[in-house]
């Protein structure tokens, strides 16, 4: 451990070996957080709306045009992060 306490060696040397993984992880989360309707239409308080909800809830309206610009965001705002992603696993 050349003198180092476990903690400082996690920090030095193990967080820099998982940190992929971490990142992908946290990726991958935040893409099925961001386009997950059934629990967020159970356990959501009043007036609180994210963008699958209002998709969700412009289709069964039949409102197809105003479904579809927070359906095209969810559909970015993922693409947008597995690039990111990709782009960070290239440079590693």
């Amino acid at each position: 451990m050349l003198g180092n306490s476990v903690t400082q060696s996690f920090f030095r040397v193990d967080i820099k070996l998982i940190r992929g993984a971490i990142f992908g992880g946290f990726i991958l989360a935040f893409i099925d957080i961001l386009k997950e309707l059934p629990l967020t239409l159970i356990l959501r308080p009043f007036n609180f709306e994210t963008l699958a909800t209002n998709a969700f809830n412009y289709a069964t309206n039949e409102m197809i045009q105003k479904a579809a610009v927070p359906s095209i965001l969810i559909i970015l705002i993922s693409a947008l992060s597995i690039y990111v992603f990709h782009y960070v696993l290239e440079r590693e």
